[in-house]
């Protein structure tokens, strides 16, 4: 089965709530337009100082190895900075 973007993208989530929940965070896809793609932190992950390292070290990784150019930033919304913080960008 050939996959688009956005239902790899939803494995990658799928794949990665797994261990999240184990901890008590979660993420949701907000959106995805333009090759940027924004997720919010849920959960423990909303208000964990580490979220950018674990974010940026594994899901980044994975969407960047699964979707190659389809996928040229990431958007993180979380409770740490209030907003949006970008860790991945082509």
């Amino acid at each position: 089965m050939i996959m688009n973007t956005l239902q790899k993208i939803e494995q990658i989530l799928e794949e990665i709530r797994k261990v999240l929940e184990l901890d008590g965070g979660d993420i949701q896809l907000i959106s995805f337009e333009n090759k940027i793609l924004t997720l919010e932190l849920q959960g423990a992950c909303s208000t964990c100082a580490m979220s950018n390292i674990t974010f940026g070290m594994i899901l980044n990784n994975k969407i960047k190895d699964r979707c190659g150019n389809d996928v040229k930033e990431i958007l993180y919304l979380n409770s740490i900075n209030d907003g949006e913080i970008s860790l991945y960008s082509k």
